[in-house]
């Protein structure tokens, strides 16, 4: 496992795929546990490190408002995937 950050992390499959999760503490709206926290997570399947990476850096983008903001966001995520260690 590679974990990049405290929302995102990379596991492999046991195949040949690379699995990008994150996870994202909710509160339930809806059902029968209405305001208790639950762990949300979303899996984004990849056939490598690279591209489950790439995909990482794309989603890092969604917050950025200006290029200004994009530079910064895209130095960020490199220091974060250059210190990257496997677990």
């Amino acid at each position: 496992m590679l974990r990049i950050n405290d929302n995102y992390r990379i596991e492999f499959d046991g195949g040949l795929n690379c699995v990008l999760i994150h996870s994202e503490a909710k509160i339930a709206e809806k059902g029968k546990n209405i305001g208790e926290e639950y762990l949300s997570e979303t899996n984004y399947y990849y056939p490598n490190v690279h591209t489950a990476l790439k995909r990482f850096l794309e989603l890092s983008m969604e917050d950025a408002t200006d290029v200004k903001d994009c530079v910064k966001l895209v130095e960020e995520t490199f220091e974060k995937i250059k210190n990257l260690k496997f677990k």
